[in-house]
């Protein structure tokens, strides 16, 4: 039961992760158009965002192969 319990914790966990990653893409998409549309180019804020959210997105979907190969 409580491992059970342990794996949904990671699951949600892990989506929680995969949702940021996510919303860490967009909005370093969003940062970039916005910062092309003002001309004040940021390329290291935007290849900061996508570096984060690939990291986040990684770590989501390993958890995720984790509990399956333990399931």
């Amino acid at each position: 039961m409580k491992s059970q319990f342990n794996a949904i914790q990671i699951k949600t966990i892990s989506n929680l992760m995969i949702d940021l990653g996510k919303l860490f893409f967009t909005a370093s998409i969003v940062g970039f158009l916005f910062s092309e549309v003002t001309k004040q180019i940021s390329p290291i804020s935007f290849a900061g965002g996508l570096i984060t959210s690939v990291t986040y997105f990684v770590i989501g979907v390993n958890m995720l192969k984790l509990i399956k190969e333990n399931e």
